[in-house]
């Protein structure tokens, strides 16, 4: 399977986000392809020709089993989580709101804290199913 078909996998999976593309996942696949091998011990590679990852098993090269492509999926969608809440950890300096109402006044923001625990309770569930996969 080719790098960019498994970007473009885990775009549509996260809905499709205005601030990320296929582009920078397919980049950030290329560069961590040897930390999914350190993880399952395995020798996967890119072959530079296709684009395509593969493992060289008795002379023949094999692509990248549903397995493999999981556990990529995975470390990625980690990642992504992992940025969320570096940016809001960072975005906490400024009011975030969410509401406004005119009539008998009023205003409703985020609570940051609550936003934070959820962020990490989502990260902290994409990396326990990486350890099952």
């Amino acid at each position: 399977m080719k790098v960019v078909d498994i970007a473009d996998e885990i775009f549509r999976e996260l809905g499709e986000p205005t601030t990320l593309s296929i582009p920078a996942i397919t980049y950030w696949i290329r560069s961590n392809v040897g930390q999914m091998n350190n993880l399952i011990h395995t020798s996967f590679f890119i072959n530079s020709k296709d684009l395509e990852i593969v493992e060289t098993v008795d002379s023949k090269s094999v692509e990248i089993g549903e397995e493999e492509k999981a556990i990529i999926k995975k470390m990625y969608f980690i990642h992504f989580y992992d940025q969320k809440l570096r940016t809001h950890m960072i975005a906490m300096d400024t009011d975030t709101v969410i509401s406004v109402r005119d009539g008998d006044s009023g205003v409703t923001k985020i609570n940051r804290n609550e936003m934070t625990r959820s962020m990490a309770s989502i990260k902290a569930q994409e990396y326990n199913e990486l350890q099952i996969l």
